[in-house]
């Protein structure tokens, strides 16, 4: 049985090691020279089978990487469902992945195989093309886990850089910040000097905002973000940033409008930072896309879905410059860089939405968004009502 297994592996062009015992096969399996595990060892006729696709040519015995393993359930030294309970100690389920072989055809022993760690199991005898596909499919598994595990160490170190960066760059801006002001007051009399504080002071709020985006998207992709939920009246939450692009939109003569939920409070179950900042970004990209001299609305109104659930959709309005199919695609991405551009030389680096939509479905909502090319469009936040 052993060289038909073999044989058959061997012609699909894996390479094979095989084992006569358990206590070998761990052994080898965790790189070690002796390996106890409490085995009497009976009948060495019996054999646990090993496939691997990576050996270092230098020194193949001690550096063995091996993608599955095909093991018997009756072993001479050890039971079967025992070996792969101690390998499921020191492996996940994806790290390694384990391929039953037996001849017991007993339901019971299928589930004891699955519970102590295979993840598959075939029975004996069986068929050649049953034997690849099976070992084919689970080392395909490991594969993409693998693929996986190198994109998240990625990511992780990514987000570290960015944290670093944003962490650095923070202190210093603040402290800009605080002093251009308090300079600002001694100025007021010099218009020329006035005007350079101004651009200092613009200039390190811009940079400032950029910094707090970064940190942002940062822990959400780290899981870093923690949302302190409690009954909030998205009317409030909702004026309160709005009052603060009133200067903002006038500066650039547009007309701002806020229109609240009048029949039903619209009470939702949030945070009511995490909410600021939603309402804060859909606002701000309205101004900052629409052209002077239109309407931008925000508007909150509660709709009864007719299942028992009621809905806040909080909506911002504008008559801006839309967006097209392909914008609309990537519209959610980060760093993405749409094809309309701020109509005041404002300046973007394209986070806001996808922090936006995150901190949206942490609250168990949803984002909508409607855009026609060249007359505007509507961004809205649907939150299910606290009732």
């Amino acid at each position: 049985m052993s060289r038909l297994i073999n044989e058959y592996l061997r012609q699909e062009g894996f390479q094979v090691h095989s084992f006569s015992n358990g206590r070998e096969a761990f052994s080898l399996l965790m790189g070690e020279g002796d390996v106890s595990l409490g085995f009497k060892p009976e009948d060495e006729k019996r054999t646990s089978f090993q496939i691997e696709k990576k050996i270092d040519e230098n020194n193949p015995e001690s550096l063995l990487s091996f993608d599955l393993i095909i093991l018997n359930m009756m072993l001479p030294d050890i039971d079967g469902f025992e070996l792969c309970r101690i390998i499921r100690q020191n492996f996940s389920i994806v790290e390694l992945p384990i391929l039953f072989l037996s001849a017991r055809d007993e339901t019971i022993d299928i589930i004891k195989g699955l519970e102590s760690g295979a993840n598959d199991y075939l029975l004996k005898p069986f068929d050649k093309s049953e034997l690849i596909t099976r070992s084919k499919t689970l080392i395909r598994l490991k594969e993409l886990n693998d693929s996986n595990k190198v994109m998240q160490e990625a990511l992780a170190l990514k987000n570290r850089i960015l944290q670093i960066i944003a962490h650095d760059l923070r202190n210093p801006l603040t402290t800009i910040i605080g002093l251009s002001s308090i300079l600002k007051q001694d100025l007021l009399n010099n218009n020329e000097h006035s005007s350079m504080m101004d651009f200092i002071l613009n200039s390190s709020d811009r940079m400032l905002n950029i910094v707090s985006e970064l940190l942002e998207s940062s822990r959400i992709d780290s899981g870093k973000i923690t949302i302190t939920k409690e009954p909030v009246d998205l009317n409030i939450v909702a004026k309160s940033v709005f009052e603060c692009y009133i200067k903002a939109a006038g500066n650039k003569k547009q007309k701002l409008i806020f229109i609240p939920s009048t029949n039903i409070t619209p009470l939702v179950n949030g945070d009511t930072v995490k909410l600021q900042q939603i309402i804060d970004n859909l606002i701000s990209n309205s101004v900052k896309y629409t052209l002077p001299g239109k309407e931008i609305h925000v508007e909150i109104k509660v709709i009864d879905s007719g299942i028992n659930q009621k809905y806040v959709i909080l909506s911002v309005i504008d008559q801006g410059l839309g967006l097209s199919e392909k914008d609309m695609k990537k519209l959610f991405g980060k760093f993405q860089r749409l094809t309309p551009k701020p109509t005041g030389n404002e300046h973007s680096i394209g986070l806001g939405l996808s922090i936006v939509k995150e901190l949206t479905e942490l609250h168990g909502g949803k984002i909508h968004v409607e855009s026609t090319l060249g007359e505007g469009s509507t961004f809205s936040i649907i939150l299910p009502l606290e009732q």
